[in-house]
């Protein structure tokens, strides 16, 4: 690393936010714990019996997962750089508890007969 670009370097958005981030999202319990393994499931193809969140960026987050007798790193990265500590939960809880939006009724479109 140059000295220039070790100057010109900021620390990441969320650094002094992301204990408060993995506390918060430990107090949700079982719900969290069995979202964390859905998501394992459904974006890496991996079943997992444990996975814990080790680690928050403004880039994404890291999941230590044992399934079987491994134990590993898992990376999941944010649809876009969190600016703050707001941005990342949000990203985090969307990832996590994906909402099924509706598709909107169909109209059929009706013929009125005139008189």
């Amino acid at each position: 690393v140059e000295i220039e670009d070790f100057m010109k370097a900021q620390p990441d958005a969320i650094a002094h936010s992301a204990t408060k981030i993995i506390s918060r999202l430990k107090a949700g319990g079982e719900k969290t714990t069995q979202a964390l393994k859905s998501l394992c499931w459904r974006l890496k193809g991996i079943q997992v019996e444990e996975a814990v969140l080790i680690g928050v960026d403004s880039l994404g987050f890291d999941l230590r997962i044992c399934s079987g007798t491994q134990v590993e790193t898992v990376r999941f990265s944010f649809d876009t750089r969190a600016t703050s500590e707001y941005s990342a939960e949000r990203q985090l809880n969307d990832l996590l508890f994906p909402r099924i939006h509706p598709k909107p009724p169909k109209f059929k479109q009706t013929h009125q007969n005139e008189c």
